[in-house]
């Protein structure tokens, strides 16, 4: 398979001028106004050290959702506890329900951790099925399982009871159970971020919610001795004085998320819509602030599309190389309508259709 960029945004890996980017999943809305106001007036914090463990922080997300500081750590975003877990509680043999964010299979293989991919089935809209999922792992030896809701890259919601029956399966067999909920405030869900099992761990970030990858800020939220394992390990001073600032801000900017919410709603119906009578490309049911879409026209593949895109300026995220899926599949977020205009007038106006 040709080499491929791990991320969305890789700017560097193509080399040629972006303009629309939608291979990143952040809000389309961008981050409120007034946090530049609240960059200019911390500059004056740059000459001393941040907090060490962000505490400030902590005890605003402990009073959010309602639980001890003890049960909450931040980071240099999630990204850094997805390779803080495996050090932690040093897994032997994880499942991973896949397709799936692919740090999880990196940080795991950094560790020699035995992989064993679940794989969702496209037939069904990548959903997952409660009997033949318990069905598999009562065949299987695992310590922990990796799970994203709603799923990176299908957008899919996996409803609140068959979370918490997973949840509930996790504790009685003593297994670990992940569940990144790094996309969920796009979606009208309930996610397990206010539930307290044993060796539940819940991963949040701010960076998709109100678009601000460049902060870097990261949330886990599990029992305290999981916690505990875990700080042993997390660097001191992971955020800066900037991002525990803001990220106190915008976690009392719940309207925002809101207005957010109803915005991508808009704008998904919009591109649904467009898409409809194209035969083309199949497009998975979402939940979140993107789409999965499949190429169906035969001669055509990810590669292919995206290298007559980024001739227009615009990057989209080819999904060969996730596990689970190949080179017919890619996926664009949700933006505004500008740009999505703009993606739709070029992408149904190719030479290739």
């Amino acid at each position: 398979m040709k080499k491929l960029p791990s991320h969305g945004g890789d700017y560097n890996f193509y080399k040629k001028e972006i303009k629309y980017d939608f291979s990143i999943n952040v809000n389309p809305l961008g981050f409120p106004v007034i946090v530049k106001k609240l960059i200019k007036e911390n500059i004056n914090h740059l000459d001393k050290y941040p907090e060490i463990y962000a505490e400030s922080l902590v005890d605003k997300l402990s009073d959010f959702y309602n639980c001890s500081n003890k049960n909450i750590l931040v980071g240099n975003g999630s990204i850094q506890f997805i390779y803080l877990l495996p050090i932690a509680f040093k897994f032997k043999n994880s499942v991973i329900v896949v397709p799936n964010f692919s740090e999880y299979e990196k940080s795991l293989k950094l560790f020699n951790t035995n992989i064993i991919f679940y794989y969702l089935n496209e037939n069904s809209n990548f959903s997952i099925d409660l009997n033949n999922f318990f069905h598999f792992l009562n065949k299987i030896n695992f310590d922990s399982i990796f799970i994203t809701n709603p799923s990176n890259p299908c957008g899919n919601l996996i409803d609140f009871f068959t979370m918490k029956e997973i949840a509930k399966y996790c504790k009685k067999n003593d297994k670990y159970l992940i569940v990144d909920e790094a996309f969920i405030d796009f979606t009208d869900g309930k996610g397990l971020i206010n539930l307290s099992y044993k060796k539940l761990i819940v991963l949040r970030s701010f960076t998709k919610n109100f678009s601000i990858p460049g902060l870097r800020i990261g949330v886990i939220k599990s029992d305290k001795e999981s916690i505990s394992k875990v700080k042993k390990f997390l660097p001191p001073w992971s955020l800066n004085s900037f991002s525990i600032e803001i990220g106190k801000f915008l976690l009392e900017q719940q309207n925002y998320l809101i207005k957010s919410k109803n915005y991508i709603k808009k704008e998904k119906k919009f591109l649904l819509s467009k898409f409809k009578d194209k035969r083309i490309f199949k497009i998975f049911p979402s939940d979140a602030n993107y789409l999965l879409i499949k190429i169906l026209k035969k001669d055509l593949d990810a590669f292919k599309l995206s290298e007559f895109l980024i001739n227009h300026h615009i990057l989209i995220r080819n999904c060969a190389n996730y596990t689970g899926l190949n080179s017919k599949f890619f996926r664009i977020c949700i933006k505004k309508r500008k740009e999505n205009s703009y993606l739709l007038n070029t992408l149904f106006n190719l030479p290739i259709f």
